[in-house]
């Protein structure tokens, strides 16, 4: 049994999550003012929608983190409604995805391979593969119906000899192709 470290690259879905919570916290300030002179109030909900447009520019353009974002994010919400339970619920609810990207581990057996998902790993069984090969820290991955994954490895956490590997698999593939067909 073969257990690969994919690289995880979690950019895309911060941003997502990001511009969410921001917009839905710039909204919540707009909704919940009370007078019409609390100039306070606009201007963190200004700033806030103008976080979450600058969403994608910040996290993968420059040295700002995700963590500071969220946290200028909460500090907004905080002085601008003056509630304490927002703030600490804006930092919960950034915080979530990151316990569902797990470990993204690729799991090569006997029975098959397991890729990382979600909420938990898929499957495949090495009659819904056609080939599968390790080349220069990149994991591709041909399925039967014309399907291809090619996931890169995480070097220093992988020490798997390629060859070795391409072997295993090629046995694996041979005796589930010839077990389906004969």
């Amino acid at each position: 049994m073969y257990t690969l470290h994919a690289l995880t690259d979690t950019r895309n879905t911060d941003v997502i999550v990001l511009r969410t919570l921001l917009l839905a916290s710039a909204v919540w300030i707009f909704l919940s003012g009370t007078s019409a002179a609390d100039w306070f109030r606009y201007a963190a909900a200004l700033v806030l929608l103008l976080l979450a447009l600058l969403a994608r520019f910040l996290l993968m353009r420059t040295t700002v983190g995700y963590h500071r974002i969220v946290m200028l994010g909460a500090l907004l919400l905080l002085a601008a409604t003056r509630n304490l339970y927002h703030a600490p619920l804006f930092v919960l609810f950034a915080s979530l995805p990151r316990f569902f990207y797990g470990d993204a581990q690729i799991r090569i057996s006997d029975v098959g391979v397991a890729l990382p998902g979600l909420i938990r790993r898929k499957q495949h069984a090495w009659s819904q593969l056609s080939n599968l090969i390790l080349k220069d820290g990149l994991l591709t991955i041909d399925f039967v119906n014309n399907r291809l994954v090619q996931l890169p490895l995480d070097g220093s956490k992988n020490s798997v000899d390629e060859f070795a590997f391409n072997d295993f698999c090629r046995k694996q593939l041979s005796v589930h192709q010839n077990g389906n067909t004969g």
